[in-house]
Parts: structure tokens; sequence; C-alpha cells
């Protein structure tokens, strides 16, 4: 009679998921997660305003210091480079490190960053301070989405992710008219400075009140409910595996044009709006409508997501073909754009155009956490992060040169426009074909070992 044992038969879906509906994470406070919560999204909040301050200040910034529309697009790509030169250290870093001294760290550098401008105004400064500022902050969406995420389970976690990233919609909501007031009244090296204090506060406060999730211990995911979850939990993946499922690569496109249209958004929108003749009081208010549709975007697609899985509908439809539709409209409409004259109707289609689009960054966060081991999620969402950032360093410095090319701004301006839409019709038609978070997590469950 042969010894010889047969082959383990393969992992299916249905043999890994539980049968009884999770409690709170054990030995973790319900009040304490939310209130973790809390602060990641007003740390969200100082960061976006800390994007939008240059774009706010760009008309006084550039009379002052006597630069050129690429000049101001090279501080914003710059900013974004270092971003890409971070992210993926940090978040790999944070496998090992626990994310609540990560983030005291990298809030400090903020402070530092950005106070040297309220007292010196040059371009040369201002080079040393996105720099440094894009190097603390590159960490900031993968880190504060890997700490969030150790308090919450799979069900929850699309709605943390939206909960913390409508902190970016409520940054540039609050940050615009605000800091337009004070760079109209006090100048715009005052608006530098106020971030720089803001920066610090938060990182006080965390030092008192930020502590670590559960899940290094695993009590969160080992009682998921989420069949890929519960495939994947308490074991690793090749890196290289995850990388190149088609989720991963749909997301990695998708994250690429929400960081561009957020640059594009951040840095040259008010300008733009400068350009159809409103004032700068008029345009601290208008830049702030697409932020708040997108604020209510973040926390309407988790709140649908939840509710559509509670249902037993699949991923790939409420992360896959609901999310592409709004970036195939967010698309059709900036096609749409440079064909209206009436300034009402741009500021629609504007709205509409750059918010919408942005479901995906809640949407890549979550995909990417169902297909991806707890253990290896930072260095992964930091990888993410850093590939998907190198559309931020690109738009800022692509709309300059168009603008500095054109003999009509405007003309520049639509032709960035028109990119910008061919770009988000590629990422819906990905998006909707490639989202397919149940099977990869299969696929990746056949190819997973137990942690040493």
């Amino acid at each position: 009679m042969s010894t010889q044992q047969s082959p383990a038969p393969p992992v299916h879906l249905a043999e890994a998921t539980p049968t009884a509906t999770p409690p709170a994470p054990v030995g973790a406070s319900r009040r304490r997660a939310w209130l973790i919560v809390v602060l990641l999204f007003a740390l969200m909040m100082i960061n976006f305003a800390d994007k939008a301050v240059l774009g706010l200040s760009v008309a006084p910034m550039s009379q002052d210091l006597g630069i050129s529309n690429t000049q101001v697009g090279n501080l914003q790509s710059i900013f974004f480079a270092f971003f890409v030169v971070s992210a993926v250290g940090a978040g790999f870093l944070a496998n090992r490190i626990q994310c609540r001294w990560i983030l005291v760290v990298i809030t400090v550098l903020w402070t530092l960053s950005m106070a040297p401008v309220a007292a010196v105004a040059s371009y040369g400064v201002l080079v040393a301070s996105r720099s440094l500022l894009g190097f603390a902050e590159g960490p900031s969406i993968p880190i504060t989405q890997h700490a969030a995420f150790k308090w919450f389970d799979n069900r929850e976690r699309n709605l943390v992710a939206g909960l913390i990233q409508s902190g970016a919609a409520a940054g540039v909501i609050v940050a615009s008219p605000a800091l337009t007031w004070i760079i109209v009244n006090h100048g715009w090296q005052s608006a530098f400075g106020v971030l720089a204090v803001a920066s610090l506060v938060w990182a006080a406060i965390w030092l008192v009140v930020g502590r670590e999730g559960p899940s290094d211990a695993r009590e969160v995911g080992a009682k998921d409910t989420s069949r890929s979850i519960a495939l994947l939990e308490g074991r690793t993946v090749p890196l290289r595996s995850i990388i190149s499922t088609g989720s991963w690569i749909a997301c990695l496109i998708a994250g690429f044009v929400v960081q561009w249209n957020s640059a594009l958004m951040t840095t040259w929108l008010p300008k733009y709006l400068k350009s159809l003749g409103y004032s700068a009081s008029q345009v601290g208010v208008l830049n702030t409508f697409p932020w708040v549709v997108i604020g209510i975007i973040f926390l309407a697609q988790p709140t649908a997501s939840r509710m559509l899985a509670g249902r037993g509908v699949a991923s790939r439809v409420h992360r896959g073909y609901i999310p592409a539709a709004l970036v195939l409209i967010s698309a059709i409409a900036l096609f749409a754009f440079p064909h209206v004259e009436s300034p009402t109707a741009k500021l629609t289609l504007i709205t509409i155009a750059f918010s919408l689009c942005m479901v995906m960054g809640v949407v890549m966060v979550a995909v990417t956490a169902e297909i991806t081991p707890t253990g290896q999620r930072g260095g992964v969402f930091g990888l993410m992060s850093a590939l998907a950032t190198l559309g931020a360093v690109l738009s800022p410095t692509v709309t300059g040169w168009f603008l500095d090319g054109a003999t009509v701004q405007l003309d520049g301006f639509n032709r960035m426009f028109l990119l910008t839409a061919t770009l988000l019709l590629v990422s819906a038609v990905v998006g909707a074909l490639l989202i397919r978070p149940e099977r990869d997590a299969a696929k990746l469950a056949q190819l997973a070992r137990p942690i040493d």
C-alpha cells in the first residue's frame, strides 16, 4: 500500500465563511475606535488644506515672487514627487512600527515644512517647503487607512475609509473660504503659518489619545464575515501576486486618475475660476462646490456598499460596476465642458466632472484591503499610493505647460480638461472590467501560506 499522501484540497470560499455575526473587536473599545476615526478625519482636513493653500495663494504669490504658471505647477509637482519617495517606505515600515508613532513624526514634519514660508517669501524656500511637506505627507493616506482598519472588520472598512477620506473634502470646504480670508486680509504667507500651527496641535492631541487597533493580534480579522478576508487572514501572499491581480491593477489606474484630478483641482481650479471673472472672495466659495459633492460621495458610497453587501450583492458590483459608472459620468461631463458657454453650466459640469470620479479614492482602498492579508496591508497600501501619486506629480506641471503655451488662457485649460476626460474614460472601462475582489482573493488564497 502506498504511503504517499494525496494533495490537500483547494480552499473554497464557502469553507472559509464564518457562520456567526462577529461581536465588537475583542479588547477594543468601540468608543475609542470611532474617536480614532474622528482624529484621522481631522488629520485629512489639515492634509488637504496644506495642498489647497498653494492654489489659493497662487495669484498674490506669483505677483510677489514673479513666477510663471509652469513654476507654480512645478512647485506642486515637486510636492507630489516626494509623496512617491516616502509613501512606499512608510507603508512597509507600518508593517513593523505602530502607526501611532509614524503619524506623530509626519505631522511634526508638516509643521517644520510650513513654518519657514510664513517667515521668508522666496521661490527657493517654497521649493524646500513643498519638498519636505510632500515627503512628510506622502504616507498620510495609506497610514491613516491602515491605522483605522485595525479597529474595524471588512463590513465597516468601506464606511470608515469614506469617513476619513471625506476629511479631504471637508478640509478644502473649510480651508478655501477661511484661508482666502486670511490671504486677502493678512497676506498669503500667514495662511502657511496657520496651517503649521494646526498640524502641531493635532500631533499633541494624537500623542494623548491615539492608540493602535487590535487587529495586530488578529482579533478583528479572525472574526470577519467577509469570505475574501477569511481566506487570507493569518496568512501571507507573495507581493507580486497581489499587484498582478486585475482588481489591484484597476485600482492603481483609478488611483492615478484620482490623484491627477485632485492635484488639478487643488492647484489650478482657483485660477480657472478667476479667469472666468470671479473675485478672490467668490473663488473661495465656488472652489468648494466639487468638494461638497465629494464629501457626500465619500459617505454615500460606503453606506450603499455596506447595505448591498449585507444583501449578498457581490463586491464586483458595489465596488466595481457602480463606481465605474460614476467615473464614466464624470468623463462625459468633462468632454461636454468646452462646448457650453453659460458660466452656470460650466460650474455645474466642473462640479460633476471633478466630484463623481473621486468615488474611486474610497473604493480603491476597500478593494485593496479585501484582497490583502492584514499583515501586508500597510506595504501594499503604500505601494499603491506611491504609484498612483504619479498622477498628481504630472498634472500640475502639464497644466502649467498648457497655460503658458496658449495664446488665450481658457484654451490652455480646455486642453487640460480634454486630456483629463480621456483618462477618466479609460479608468471607468478598466474598473468595470477588472475589479473582481472575491475572485482575486480566492486565487491569492491558493498561493497563501501561514505566517511563520
